[in-house]
């Protein structure tokens, strides 16, 4: 699933999707709304989350993290590859704002 979302090319945007039992999918989303697959994923979950579809949303990093914490019982875990460099100015000039939790410096330990 890393793998394959890490790799996505052309115009579609690929999100991992981890699930309870172990289960792995990749959505395809073909003529995103957004220049980046975190801004399109976004636009989904504020009115999932503000119509009660879930009850709260965290933001981690690091592949091993959203695994673990996406097979525990009630969660599911959405895995988007990052931003590269050369995407920044066009995504601002696009989109505007980044999407919250874009941009962070470092790694996940």
């Amino acid at each position: 699933m890393t793998q394959r979302v890490d790799s996505a090319s052309g115009e579609n945007q690929l999100i991992g999707v981890v699930g309870g039992g172990q289960q792995f999918g990749v959505i395809e989303i073909s003529k995103p709304s957004t220049n980046l697959a975190v801004g399109t994923i976004q636009a989904f979950l504020d009115p999932f989350v503000k119509n009660g579809g879930a009850e709260k949303i965290d933001y981690v990093h690091g592949e091993d993290v959203v695994e673990r914490l996406s097979l525990q019982s009630g969660n599911v875990g959405f895995y988007l590859a990052g931003m590269h460099k050369n995407e920044l100015f066009k995504t601002v000039i696009l989109d505007g704002a980044l999407p919250r939790k874009t941009f962070s410096m470092g790694e996940a330990k």
